[in-house]
């Protein structure tokens, strides 16, 4: 139990941190870095769960095997929507972008797709991958206070910091995807944009083949 314990607060220090480095970041692709460091955190968490429920941890292996799945297509697809920004814009500052939903509308729509995954949007497989690992750190907390465990406001306070991870999540990929797509650029920047274009056939093809897929049952995942 101490292990899985352990396991748990680690890697909630892990999204915890990575999530905090990933909201003050104004390079895209730094703030993905951080934002897989964050994700990691929630895989670490999953396995934490396993490890301290025992043989009944079979939700926290569940979200965790549901998650680097997930995480992949959705990370992916990210990273190569960033090489596209990179390649057409030569920029990869958020704050020196903006309005290239205009200009690259579908690496803005496979953008905000993965954005909807990562976010964990109900109908979308990261909704259902989170509400496992939240799932299984309240089977956790709950199996700490049967069995009346020291380390059972611990594993509360650990589902606490999950959620605003969560929240925090939500914050920067929002944050990223306004000031490089949505953002009206202000008269200096509209110009230097200027020649940017949607990406080639080859690059949006790259970029959509990873799309996370959208998930019917994400409504009641865990039943």
């Amino acid at each position: 139990r101490m292990l899985g314990f352990a396991i748990i607060w680690i890697a909630v220090a892990t999204m915890f941190v990575g999530m905090l480095l990933a909201l003050v970041q104004n390079d895209i692709k730094r703030t993905l870095a951080y934002s897989s460091v964050s994700q990691m955190g929630y895989i670490l968490f999953g396995i934490g769960c396993m490890t301290y429920l025992g043989a009944e941890g079979a939700m926290g292996m569940g979200g965790t095997l549901y998650h680097v799945i997930n995480h992949a297509f959705f990370k992916g697809c990210f990273f190569l929507a960033a090489g596209s920004i990179l390649f057409c814009a030569h920029e990869l500052d958020m704050f020196k972008l903006g309005g290239l939903w205009r200009r690259m509308p579908l690496t803005t729509l496979f953008w905000c797709i993965a954005a909807l995954g990562i976010m964990g949007i109900p109908l979308w497989g990261g909704f259902v991958s989170k509400t496992l690992l939240h799932h299984a750190v309240i089977e956790s907390h709950e199996f700490a206070l049967h069995a009346q465990l020291a380390t059972a406001g611990w594993v509360k306070a650990a589902e606490v910091i999950f959620v605003i991870t969560s929240g925090g999540t939500i914050g920067y990929i929002t944050k990223m995807t306004y000031y490089t797509f949505f953002r009206r650029p202000d008269a200096e920047r509209a110009h230097h944009l200027e020649h940017v274009k949607e990406a080639p056939a080859w690059m949006l093809a790259a970029t959509a083949a990873p799309e996370p897929p959208l998930r019917e049952s994400a409504s009641s995942p865990a039943r």
